[in-house]
């Protein structure tokens, strides 16, 4: 027995892309849960097929606008592999460095989202007003605050400023002064704790057992870092930021304690930074490769494969974090009141334009389902050989 079936979207002031919740209610909480995809799939991977390498760089930098180098940098691990070549120290070190900006930059940007959702309206200006610092940075970089076009084959489209390093201390010494008190706010603050602390927890063998990323899968205290599989990184003492709780909250500290370690991480790339010139440009031209390339994007590992002949693309594979965390949104929802909808999907931190689309593969067999057949036929139920991911 149920009361009734709320929708929570496609539009809603929670939401920061449009989506769909079906939620099933006895009085306040709910019993069943189906989120309804598909308002804003563009078909990017559609649309690299028949592209040149060259210009699909471009392409797939628009595919998320919170987090365009990382999915250039994944795009181009995966090139470079395919084409066996190894970037410089310097082109390593560079990308590095932006990645850890972008990581600064969606951590904020989510934080204050977070900040809203719970109803502090004046913490999440604040946390929007240090934002700027990382989007000075970026404009003093690359010219650009949100896409950058920054990566390049074998090298990056430019060198770092003259006066870059004082530039980036100075704000980057005032965001991590101010994000320390921002993080003794949360470790204090019992209206904070009330509305995060035991909501939406993913335990560490749900989460293993879903193959979350991310903070997603951090808070739960699963090390997957991307990051602690690359030299680079390990030379600038990268750690991966783990909390146990697996809830909202655990979610939260991880996404503030990385943005201090992303700072750490920048300061050490400015001082090991060769004062060498930028290689020239690597030219694509007509390379035939089959290969993957992945990076850690600021919500979790982001995967790229690519198929290639003489130098255009045949088929293009993209597994963004979203995609990978998806699945775990209805079961954290089921059986909570339907007050802490907003803080549990904000939690994931869920970027759908990046991810919209549906794989199921069994064997050799090729189902083609609408979502009604999809969800009475799958969704909820452990099949051995199949592998729904929304």
């Amino acid at each position: 027995m149920h009361d009734f079936t709320m929708p929570i979207g496609p539009q809603h002031p929670s939401l920061k892309e449009p989506t769909c919740l079906r939620l099933t209610l006895d009085g306040n909480y709910i019993q069943e849960a189906r989120i309804r995809m598909g308002y804003i799939h563009r078909g990017i991977e559609f649309l690299l097929e028949g592209k040149s390498l060259e210009k699909a760089l471009y392409i797939v930098q628009r595919i998320c606008g919170i987090c365009p180098t990382s999915h250039s940098t994944a795009y181009l691990n995966c090139v470079e592999r395919g084409m066996g070549i190894d970037p410089v120290k310097k082109v390593k070190l560079l990308r590095a460095i932006e990645l850890e900006l972008e990581r600064i930059n969606s951590h904020m940007l989510w934080l204050g989202h977070m900040a809203k959702i719970i109803g502090y309206q004046m913490l999440f200006m604040f946390f929007w007003k240090e934002r700027e610092n990382c989007l000075d940075i970026f404009e003093k970089l690359t010219g650009g605050r949100i896409h950058h076009n920054y990566s390049k084959l074998k090298s990056a489209r430019y060198d770092l400023p003259k006066d870059a390093g004082p530039f980036m201390e100075k704000r980057l010494d005032r965001v991590y002064r101010k994000v320390g008190d921002y993080l003794k706010t949360f470790e204090k603050d019992s209206i904070i704790k009330s509305r995060l602390k035991g909501v939406g927890t993913i335990t560490r063998e749900q989460a293993e057992r879903m193959c979350l990323v991310g903070p997603a899968a951090r808070g739960s205290g699963v090390d997957n870092d991307v990051r602690g599989h690359v030299g680079e990184y390990r030379q600038l003492g990268f750690r991966p930021v783990l909390e146990r709780d697996g809830d909202a909250y655990a979610r939260t500290l991880v996404r503030l304690k990385e943005v201090l370690h992303s700072i750490v991480m920048i300061r050490e790339a400015l001082k090991q930074m060769p004062e060498s010139r930028l290689p020239k440009w690597g030219d694509f031209g007509k390379a035939t490769f089959e290969s993957t390339g992945r990076s850690e994007a600021p919500r979790g590992e982001d995967f790229h494969f690519i198929k290639a002949e003489e130098g255009i693309i045949k088929r293009a594979k993209i597994r963004t974090p979203t995609f990978a965390n998806i699945i775990s949104l209805e079961p954290m929802l089921k059986g909570r009141e339907i007050g802490d909808v907003p803080v549990i999907l904000g939690s994931l931190d869920p970027c759908f334009a990046c991810m919209e689309r549906v794989m199921l593969a069994r064997g050799d067999k090729v189902e083609d389902l609408s979502e009604e057949e999809f969800n009475k036929k799958y969704v909820g139920k452990h099949i051995p050989g199949i592998c729904p991911t929304h």
